[in-house]
């Protein structure tokens, strides 16, 4: 809530179409109301205001669904799915997993990605996932992570060290898709809002691909 003036003039100041928000710190005694931006829609799944929980932002000329059917209870994530013209849908989820996470949550997310890769749709997926996938020697949770990519044929985008402390750089932010060839661009942009970077991915045409 205390960046939500922030978040409104990026949104407003960029040509942004989809922004995905994790730890948004809300329950449901706050209102889409209260979190509105103008031009967008909001779909969102929360945890509480002391931590976890996760917001979509859509641009209000994009057709969308939920797929809230695609996600486990147990993930903090939301799924949305576009219809293109000319394509197959597209699903852009967020998914927040957080630091203190058991093993078995990359289950549930491996049957996520069944459900995804048995539709046969572009999937974008974008979040917060506290797997640092810059270390040489990565700990039991990214090799699980990694192991599920190779498995359903996901390539991560992000190269750059994204969230930035005093003391040390790590590569947690991630942005995963089963279609890099239809990724014209993605990076890393420092906002300066917190120590978590802003990560970008620009899909080519959604007229012709």
């Amino acid at each position: 809530m205390k960046h939500l003036d922030e978040i409104r003039l990026i949104l407003n100041n960029n040509a942004l179409d989809i922004l995905a928000i994790n730890e948004s710190k809300i329950d449901n005694q706050i209102s889409n109301n209260e979190i509105h931006i103008d031009g967008f829609n909001i779909i969102r799944k929360d945890r509480n205001r002391f931590g976890g929980g996760v917001v979509i932002y859509v641009r209000q000329n994009i057709s969308f669904s939920d797929r809230i059917d695609l996600i486990p209870d147990e993930l903090e994530m939301v799924c949305i799915e576009l219809s293109l013209p000319y394509n197959k849908s597209l699903l852009i989820s967020t998914w927040y997993r957080p630091p203190n996470s058991l093993m078995n949550i990359f289950d549930y997310w491996a049957s996520f990605l069944a459900k995804c890769d048995n539709e046969d749709n572009e999937l974008i997926l974008i979040g917060d996932l506290n797997c640092d996938v810059s270390k040489t020697i990565p700990d039991p949770h990214t090799c699980k992570l990694q192991f599920l990519c190779s498995l359903y044929q996901i390539d991560q985008l992000i190269k750059e060290s994204k969230r930035l402390t005093p003391k040390s750089a790590t590569l947690i932010d991630l942005i995963l898709t089963n279609r890099p060839e239809n990724i014209s661009r993605s990076g890393v942009i420092h906002l300066g809002i917190s120590d978590h970077s802003l990560v970008y991915a620009v899909r080519i045409s959604m007229s012709k691909h």
